[in-house]
């Protein structure tokens, strides 16, 4: 039996009853098994001689050692891809595992655009290799709608090509992924991944009830085991939409409910450093809403068993900075109970725990902007505990630390959204210990560079009521340092600026509680400073913080 014959006959393992190559099973393989390699191959395989003649055991040592490299090369790939894009969310180790291992197969198939893409995604150019790839998806798009006997499998890959193409589009541009997803469900009204996938996109753009109805066709379908990641992932989806409309108790269940498939898969393998991580993510999720209820010290032990896990998994692999990442998150969690509890010790040494790991992660890899942001809020942790400990000059630094980190992210990329809205909290946050330190002029200057940037986000989208809010509160800012330093007339116009704003937001949504007392705030200032003296000596309101 040749190489080549003896790969093909590998390949059969990993094919679906319709001989379609299942993809996230393949993808998740390449991921778990690429450290050990060795070892699985050979037990795959002789699983399969047991009941069909295979390959003897020269021909397993001959075909070992090639795949063994090419899971490595897969595997350090993928690492590469999610550690350099962040915005990939949750769940993305497994799908982008799935597109690297299908555009890897269709590249040595002799596809030159695939091999192409592949080359482009090694040197990390996502946008370049999206658009190979949507032109792939579009050509077996065009083969799927021809009248021929081979019609359904024209189908079937053109739904794979648009699932590979969400998944790499995912890692930069989310919208291009949402499309990507939307056509693969079209082509393949049952693809799970896809479906997933519409949902958790549709939730960071708040069209909950789609969303909803995307990942309840998920739960429908996941009937089998080798389903069980897609029925949990929607599990913890349709947890989100829950908690954003305030269903904590339902939140809660969906996400002990995913919980328990988490730790089925977990206990079945504990090798398995996914459905481990998966679990420790479950933690963190049902203990967010512990949090949300009040439930401070169920909180606490939901996110310490979810550390654990992220400490065990770290551990296992200290090169991989998204699992070292994962364990960062779970301290700042830890943290984040330990300041409601009034522990502010402890939570110090949390959320300096959470600052060492990001340190070192933002050493090794200057270039990778999701480290640095990462550590610029790290940063602000710590400077927010040492502020309520009183330890200003310590707050200060911490405070300019963080800016410092996002005013180089914000010229390396102006038209970035995300980090002009980081950069605008940061100079609030430095504007609040000066005022607590009676430096007003100082504040005044912070306040104005903060205000400067929320007004250019809020003229250039309307309708995102985040912005709005957050000009509302810059607005605000600024009437408190006028209202300290006696300048009455122009507090006035500021608070005036900012109850228009609340006042528009609270109209678009009467129901928003948040909204009604961000109102009420304004309109209860604007009513104490025009008839009355100045209240001097009150602490500024808490700004809001980038979560």
């Amino acid at each position: 039996m040749g190489f080549l014959k003896m790969l093909s006959w590998l390949s059969g393992i990993f094919k679906d009853s319709d001989s379609q190559p299942n993809w996230p099973r393949i993808g998740a393989v390449i991921i778990a098994v690429a450290s050990a390699a060795w070892a699985v191959i050979t037990f795959v395989v002789e699983h399969k001689a047991g009941h069909e003649q295979g390959p003897s055991k020269e021909q397993i040592e001959q075909i070992q050692k090639p795949l063994a490299e090419q899971l490595a090369a897969q595997n350090a790939l993928i690492k590469m891809l999610l550690e350099k894009n962040p915005a990939a969310g949750p769940g993305a180790q497994q799908a982008v595992g799935a597109a690297v291992q299908s555009i890897a197969q269709g590249a040595a198939e002799g596809d030159t655009r695939l091999q192409q893409a592949l080359d482009l995604l090694k040197e990390n150019k996502i946008a370049d290799a999206t658009r190979l790839l949507n032109a792939v998806a579009e050509d077996k798009t065009a083969l799927a709608k021809q009248e021929t006997a081979r019609a359904e499998k024209d189908r079937k890959e053109a739904a794979v090509a648009y699932r590979n193409l969400g998944a790499i589009a995912g890692l930069a541009d989310p919208k291009r992924a949402l499309k990507a997803y939307e056509k693969a469900v079209v082509l393949d009204p049952d693809d799970l991944e896809s479906l997933v996938w519409i949902g958790a996109i549709q939730i960071d753009y708040e069209d909950l009830n789609k969303a909803q109805t995307r990942l309840e066709r998920v739960l429908t379908l996941a009937k089998t085991d080798d389903q069980a990641s897609y029925k949990y992932w929607a599990l913890v989806e349709l947890g989100v939409i829950k908690q954003r409309r305030g269903d904590l108790a339902g939140a809660l269940k969906s996400y002990n409910d995913g919980l328990a498939i988490a730790e089925r898969l977990a206990k079945s393998d504990p090798g398995n450093a996914l459905w481990q991580s998966d679990l420790a993510v479950s933690w963190v999720m049902v203990g967010i809403v512990q949090q949300e209820q009040g439930d401070l010290a169920d909180a606490l032990k939901s996110y310490q068993d979810g550390l654990a896990i992220f400490d065990r998994v770290a551990k296992s692999d200290p090169g991989n900075a998204l699992w070292q990442r994962d364990l960062s998150v779970s301290f700042n969690k830890i943290g984040d109970v330990q300041v409601e509890q009034g522990d502010l010790a402890d939570a110090l040494k949390s959320y300096n725990d959470s600052l060492a790991i990001r340190d070192g992660l933002a050493k090794s890899d200057p270039g990778n902007a999701g480290s640095q942001r990462d550590l610029s809020v790290s940063d602000n942790f710590v400077g927010n505990v040492q502020k309520a400990q009183g330890d200003l000059a310590g707050a200060l630094k911490s405070y300019n630390d963080s800016l410092a980190i996002r005013e180089r992210l914000t010229k390396s990329d102006p038209g970035h959204a995300g980090w002009q809205r980081d950069l605008s909290l940061s100079y609030n946050e430095v504007g609040d210990v000066q005022m607590a330190q009676g430096d007003l002029p100082g504040a005044l200057k912070s306040y104005k560079d903060s205000l400067a940037i929320a007004e250019r986000l809020a003229k250039s989208d309307h309708g995102n009521a985040l912005w709005q809010r957050d000009l509302s509160f810059s607005f605000d800012k600024l009437a408190l340092v006028h209202k300290q330093s006696g300048d009455k007339a122009k507090a006035l116009d500021f608070l005036r600026h900012g109850q228009a704003i609340m006042a528009r937001l609270t109209k678009l949504s009467p129901d928003n509680a948040t909204w009604k007392q961000d109102l009420a705030w304004f309109d209860q200032e604007i009513a104490a400073l025009a008839p009355l003296p100045l209240e001097h000596g009150r602490n500024p309101r808490t700004p809001l913080s980038r979560r």
